[in-house]
């Protein structure tokens, strides 16, 4: 989820990453843990404003439909899998590995080989296989759209990149339009009920970039979809998953400020002081390995704290804590020195991608 393009670094873009990651964090410690029924993270605290953070996961949609489409500008279609593949998956791998030795570790029991090698594949649902983690299903979501966008630019070239797309979120937007008003025929149009949020982002680089009708085109097609998409989301947790209150207008309203956010991206970015530029770089890769670790992981640590005496506010705050460390040391000693060397080696051996791409 970082930027391939270093001519002039983004910085917001990585802010933008800490928001979203953060609000997923508090979200699931303090609010998700504790409507788990039954099992002992229902101690947890519950802030009801937290309720709100699941919206981080469609912030960083939007922040990767902003960047892929950035990263296709200088990268062939080959090139550009190869770095998503780079940047994805070892320390997905990584990370699956050690939240499995956790949950083994912790209960004696966890998820067979078979289902860690499903999870490998970023797909397991394919399989028929549980994800290890629950946040992995974004990684799916977000794999699937590699495989659209490469489709289109195959297909389509760049040329009429701009035509495909467009269909493709014409037919979204009639598809979650007649999901809505729960017209019988929804069913039968395929398509991802996550493609407007991406669409979002792509509108906005081409707007940064060339100002163009196409990218307003984009924009407009996009955005209604990713109204839909919401208020669908929202009526599933609020009455199927978390049974509580949750308000379509705060949901929506969030929405379109991320909206207005990354359209005035360029704007944002020279508004940050030079001196917070390199930390709010170095949080912003973190947030790949704190996605990855911070759930089954951090649930296991307050289980541990909370047998060992620790009061639940306590608890949940060590917990907290303890994630965003492992995180960090993942990210410092796995995550980046282990790309770059991927990175320079693909680049030695094959010229397909530049070894400073991150």
């Amino acid at each position: 989820m970082q930027p391939d393009d270093r001519q002039e670094r983004l910085v917001v873009l990585d802010l933008l990453r800490c928001i979203a990651a953060l609000s997923i964090f508090a979200f699931h410690f303090w609010y998700l843990g504790s409507t788990q029924a039954g099992t002992e993270f229902a101690a947890m605290p519950r802030i009801p404003i937290f309720r709100y953070g699941f919206l981080g996961v469609e912030l960083f949609f939007i922040i990767s439909g902003y960047v892929i489409f950035m990263t296709l500008q200088t990268k062939t279609i080959t090139q550009f899998a190869l770095a998503r593949f780079v940047r994805l998956f070892p320390t997905f791998w990584f990370c699956i590995v050690l939240t499995t030795t956790v949950l083994w570790a912790y209960r004696g029991s966890g998820p067979s080989m078979a289902t860690l090698l499903a999870n490998f594949t970023m797909e397991p649902s394919v399989f028929g296989v549980a994800s290890v983690d629950g946040v992995y299903w974004s990684l799916a979501v977000e794999l699937e759209f590699y495989f659209l966008i490469g489709i289109i630019m195959v297909c389509a070239g760049k040329r009429y990149f701009t035509h495909a797309l467009a269909a493709a979120l014409v037919v979204d937007l009639i598809q979650k339009a007649m999901f809505f008003f729960d017209h019988p025929w929804h069913s039968i149009i395929l398509s991802s009920p996550f493609l407007s949020y991406f669409g979002i982002g792509i509108a906005a680089y081409m707007w940064h970039r060339s100002a163009s009708r196409e990218s307003l085109l984009l924009l407009f097609l996009s955005v209604p979809g990713a109204i839909f998409a919401t208020l669908d989301k929202t009526a599933f947790l609020a009455y199927y998953f978390l049974q509580t209150e949750i308000s379509r207008f705060v949901t929506v309203g969030c929405l379109l400020l991320a909206t207005v956010a990354i359209w005035l991206l360029p704007g944002l970015n020279r508004l940050i002081p030079e001196t917070a530029r390199s930390p709010i770089v170095f949080c912003g890769g973190v947030t790949y390995p704190l996605y990855l670790l911070h759930q089954e992981i951090g649930y296991r640590a307050f289980g541990v704290l909370t047998k060992a005496g620790l009061g639940v506010s306590a608890a949940t705050t060590a917990a907290a804590i303890l994630t965003v460390l492992l995180s960090t040391a993942a990210y410092v000693f796995f995550d980046k020195p282990v790309r770059r060397a991927l990175m320079r080696m693909l680049s030695a051996r094959a010229r397909l991608v530049p070894a400073s791409a991150e």
